[in-house]
């Protein structure tokens, strides 16, 4: 049967009738007026028009149509059955590749492949020869039999997966992909990997989108069943899958010292969930963890290794709530890291120094959150700055709204963005593309009563709706980027509760507000987030400049350079998902990129959807890297803005630098340095610091902290070497991904950069490429 009659077929069994789905004042509003094309009105109108031509978009207009509904149940009914519609649809249409890209130009270097193909097929085979020691199979199998060491060998068609990160940015070939539940079991593997010359890396459910993973070859490690980890949707672990690397407990002290009052110290295994560990919080109702990031299917091990946080001002880094480090180190043994000094670099060292086991944190009491999320006209919501030039569909929907920029409700509106941000405990605002308002999530928290003992889990808002419409064919296919991402918008602003009377607040505990949102693990975006400080105000010493904050990172999520830059892109839609702003504080972790923020950090993220296409996407982030890098503070010096490490950086260009050179001069100049001293203090030796980075360090870490160089092109290849300086002329760099030595990828070069010479050289491509972790021995 053709979807077409399958649409037929269910149309009389719909909740939403013709009627009612094109709703007469949604049509009369636009027919009304001539807003601007990217107004919510004429984006309506445009969903309207098309879904009149091609049942296959009537689903998306009843999202439309419940959002603009007063009537909550009669939409909740015409959501489900839009939800219903969808699944029939993708039961009957080819599955949506949210792996494909925007076709590339033939270019230069496309030209030169085969050249490129022969160097690297030479180089590769040179390296081959400097592992002394293949991993014998036989090997991995004798410790996988005994089980004492809880291994299971991960095979799919009889070898092991190819690695593939959540967004799809990166890709390897382990030899091979293990899951371990006893600690004895990594401990074997890494004293195989040490007398075979391997490296070894763990990863979770990958998360990170920028190459701080491993290469192709070693080994590499699971906490956590391989398809809790990759299949989508989210499953989490069967009942009997048991593990001594996943687990919570309450420790009395850590080094002779005890918690503080009104904390406590908790020993979570690295193969620990977040979801789990809010179960494990609302069980017992005693402690919890001050702030999280809001996905659930993360593991403790994964958000501590590249510094990731919270919320509010009040907030640092999940690294600095770190009292101790537990790792197997690169000859095997178990090894714990609990000095304070120390854990400036422990705490946050991208699995350099190890396999991290488990990390101890110190938790606050629980504590009861008090919700009142509310959605409100986006000029209101980060009030724009004075005299900033609004995007036209903004001023048009203030204008209609009654709002001046400079008339007493944006000045209440000011004052009360100061006021949550200064006052509330957790402080997020999101804006979703194309809509007329945005969400602010900010909140108080209080001490626990008698009273609060029973206060029931919060009903948590699902990202089914969204799932199903990135995940629609139709979606994909018949509606142009701008109207997807305004889809995307009303599904998101529908779902989300808005709550305007105090009397009708959510009274939850900490642990449930902090993961307010459920099943972002369902549907794969693009993520880029920088960290930008708050600067000091000129005319009050020790104060913040919000209004400097205003000008420029902040205007709802990203901030109104954002919202002009997406609504300049409108055709391109360059954001499909969302723009998110969270405020946060400082951090004593030395590569923590909030670090030595003292009057706290705007973190400023954009996300869409995959098939947004990399040259869409790429181009809009090196813009608004542009922007969030030029900001500066009183005294006209550039603010110290560095990206999340976990998220998308690759590529860019900071003040005419490559990122990665932007990083060692300016950004970490002296933080590398200081955390190099500190690894090797660490560690304890330099041969130690050789065999522990020949074992753990990632490329990308390694090159750019520890400055490990690889020579090897320039010892065994001098002559190709030449030949591609010849090829292409070093310049700056824009973007570099190169192959693996055991990939089948060959380089990219990528010479048709929209930046003004800077462009790939497949000189420096190898350079990168053929690090000298391989020939550590």
């Amino acid at each position: 049967m053709s979807l077409q009659s399958e649409y037929a077929t269910t149309a009389a069994k719909r909740q939403y009738g013709p009627a009612e789905l094109y709703e007469p004042q949604i049509l009369e509003r636009s027919a009304t007026m001539t807003p601007p094309s990217l107004h919510p009105a004429s984006l309506t109108a445009q969903l309207a028009g098309l879904a009149a031509q091609d049942e296959r978009l009537k689903p998306f207009l009843a999202v439309a149509v419940a959002y603009e509904s007063s009537d909550r149940q009669k939409s909740n009914l015409a959501v489900k059955q839009a939800m219903h519609d969808l699944e029939v649809e993708r039961q009957t249409q080819p599955g949506v590749d949210h792996g494909a890209t925007t076709k590339k130009k033939k270019t230069l270097a496309m030209k030169v492949r085969s050249a490129i193909y022969v160097v690297a097929e030479d180089l590769r085979s040179a390296l081959k020869k400097t592992h002394v020691t293949n991993i014998s199979s036989g090997e991995v199998s004798a410790l996988a039999a005994r089980a004492e060491l809880g291994i299971e060998i991960v095979k799919v068609d009889s070898a092991s997966p190819r690695f593939e990160n959540w967004g799809k940015t990166v890709e390897f070939q382990p030899a091979y992909t293990l899951v371990v539940t006893k600690i004895a079991g990594v401990q074997e593997i890494v004293k195989l990997a040490a007398r075979t010359k391997q490296r070894v890396r763990v990863a979770g459910f990958r998360h990170t989108w920028t190459e701080l993973y491993g290469r192709s070859g070693g080994f590499l490690l699971m906490f956590l069943p391989y398809a809790s980890l990759t299949a989508l949707p989210y499953r989490p672990p069967p009942p009997s899958f048991l593990s001594e690397l996943s687990g919570i407990t309450i420790v009395d002290s850590v080094k002779g010292l005890r918690a503080k009052d009104g904390h406590s110290f908790c020993k979570i295994m690295a193969g620990t969930t977040n979801g789990q560990f809010r179960e494990w919080c609302y069980a017992h109702k005693t402690w919890c963890i001050p702030f999280n990031v809001i996905m659930l299917e993360v593991t403790f091990g994964g958000t501590n290794a590249p510094i990731c946080h919270g919320a509010g001002l009040s907030s640092s880094t999940l690294s600095d709530l770190v009292v101790e480090v537990e790792y197997v180190d690169a000859y095997g043994k178990l090894r714990v890291v609990n000095d304070p000094e120390q854990l400036r670099v422990a705490s946050g060292a991208f699995g350099l120094l190890g396999v991290v086991i488990s990390v101890t944190l110190q938790l606050d009491e629980m504590a009861v959150a008090e919700l009142q999320p509310v959605k409100r006209l986006a000029a209101l919501a980060v009030p724009p700055p004075r005299g900033y030039k609004i995007p036209a569909p903004v001023l048009a929907l203030m204008e209609e709204n009654g709002i001046s920029t400079d008339g007493q409700e944006m000045e209440a509106a000011r004052a009360d963005f100061i006021r949550r941000c200064e006052e509330d405990y957790d402080v997020e605002f999101f804006w979703f593309p194309y809509q007329e308002n945005a969400w602010i999530n900010t909140w108080k928290k209080r001490r626990m009563r008698e009273d609060d003992v029973n206060l029931s889990t919060l009903e948590m808002i699902q990202e089914s709706l969204a799932e199903s419409i990135v995940n629609s064919w139709a979606f994909n296919h018949l509606l142009s980027p701008k109207l997807q991402a305004f889809t995307l918008g009303m599904s998101a602003m529908w779902a989300l509760p808005d709550i305007p009377d105090k009397k009708d607040v959510i009274q939850t505990y900490v642990s449930e507000a902090l993961h307010f949102r459920r099943g972002i693990q369902n549907f794969r975006v693009w993520d880029m987030e920088w960290e930008i400080p708050i600067p000091e105000t000129s005319t009050r010493s020790g104060t913040r400049n919000y209004e400097k904050l205003r000008d420029r990172p902040t205007r709802l999520v990203s901030s109104w350079d954002a919202i002009t830059e997406i609504y300049d892109n409108g055709e391109d839609a360059p954001v499909k998902v969302a723009l998110e702003m969270r405020l946060t504080g400082s951090s004593e972790v030395i590569l923590a990129p909030q670090r030595g923020n003292k009057y706290g950090t705007a973190s400023i993220e954009v996300l869409t959807t995959l098939p947004t296409g990399e040259e869409v996407w790429g181009s809009f982030c090196q813009k608004l890297t542009d922007h969030w890098t030029s900001y500066t503070d009183s005294n006209a010096t550039l603010l110290n803005a560095r990206p999340h490490w976990a998220k998308q950086w690759k590529g860019l260009v900071v003040h005419n630098k490559p990122v990665e050179r932007y990083f060692t001069e300016d950004a970490y100049r002296d933080a590398f340095m200081e955390f190099k001293v500190g690894f090797n203090a660490l560690v304890g030796s330099d041969e130690a610091a050789k065999d522990t980075l020949a074992r753990f360090a990632d490329p990308t870490i390694a090159r750019l902290v520890l400055e490990l160089r690889p020579s090897l092109v320039y010892m065994i290849a001098p002559a190709y070497h030449t030949c591609a300086r010849l090829f292409f002329p070093r310049r700056n760099i824009h973007t570099i991904n190169v192959m693996n030595p055991a990939s089948d990828t060959l380089p990219s070069v990528n010479i048709d950069s929209p930046v003004n010479n800077e462009v790939d050289t497949v000189w420096l491509a190898f350079e990168v490429a053929y690090s000298p972790l391989d020939t550590a021995h």
